[in-house]
């Protein structure tokens, strides 16, 4: 049959096919280009979402330490306090806005409990913050009596499910790009070591508050002190080596200092 083939039907019939394979590869390569955007995309949304929940995690561990001082303290708050926390706060509440409307739009696993709870919570700490500043205005022995009861208990478990959630948003993109996973592998790390000497820190401050250290707590004091140091090599062995951004080596080094 292909005798019969001119040569004119013969060139024709191997452009078309020439033209098809390279349609095809074109396709093949905008749909995989397509995919790679897709991913970059989902990246820096949960990066985003990601750097909001620590902002917020870190400014809510000082929010409440500070908040339970006050409550617990018959004098009243100073102006250079109040100005402290009011500025934790305005940087911790807004971060916590941003992160739940990302998350909204982010497929995560338990993202229905998860971001539930979040939002439940924050909806909690709301209110609970605005009474904290008319509370304040009060002597001590005039102020709600659980109050203080229900800020640690929300913020407690806010904390928690923020770290909850900061995890599956690291395991969301594990091995999809090198560089991301090593940084969120020291946002997490960081993290792990902010909170350890922060409840060190909280152990310290409570204990001045009341004027007694249980033996007990003596030693969750020394366990929180060894984790610092465990959590801070850590730290330095996954950025051994590595082209880190000059903002996280800047606060490596200030941190070390």
């Amino acid at each position: 049959m292909l005798n019969r083939l001119s040569v004119s039907a013969l060139l024709q019939t191997v452009i078309l096919a020439t033209s098809f394979c390279v349609v095809v590869g074109f396709s093949l390569s905008a749909w995989d280009s397509w995919g790679r955007l897709q991913v970059a995309s989902r990246i820096a949304v949960i990066a985003d979402t990601s750097a909001n929940m620590f902002k917020a995690m870190h400014n809510l561990r000082t929010d409440r330490s500070t908040t339970n001082r006050m409550l617990n303290s018959d004098a009243p708050m100073e102006g250079d306090i109040e100005k402290y926390l009011r500025n934790i706060r305005d940087t911790e509440m807004p971060a916590m806005g941003n992160a739940l409307g990302l998350l909204g739009g982010i497929e995560l696993a338990q993202q229905q409990t998860l971001v539930g709870e979040f939002d439940r919570l924050f909806k909690t700490l709301t209110p609970l913050q605005k009474e904290f500043w008319g509370e304040m205005s009060k002597p001590k022995a005039s102020r709600r009596p659980t109050l203080t009861k229900e800020y640690m208990e929300t913020t407690n478990v806010l904390l928690e499910t923020l770290d909850k959630l900061s995890a599956a948003l690291a395991a969301d993109v594990n091995h999809k790009d090198a560089m991301i996973d090593q940084l969120l592998t020291i946002k997490q790390i960081a993290w792990l070591l902010r909170n350890t000497a922060g409840e060190a820190s909280l152990i310290v401050s409570t204990g001045i508050n009341t004027g007694k250290v249980a033996p007990e707590t003596r030693l969750a004091y020394t366990k929180f002190v060894g984790g610092i140091d465990a959590a801070w090599s850590a730290l330095e062995l996954t950025t051994a080596g590595a082209h880190l951004p000059p903002a996280v080596s800047s606060a490596m080094a200030a941190t070390k200092t």
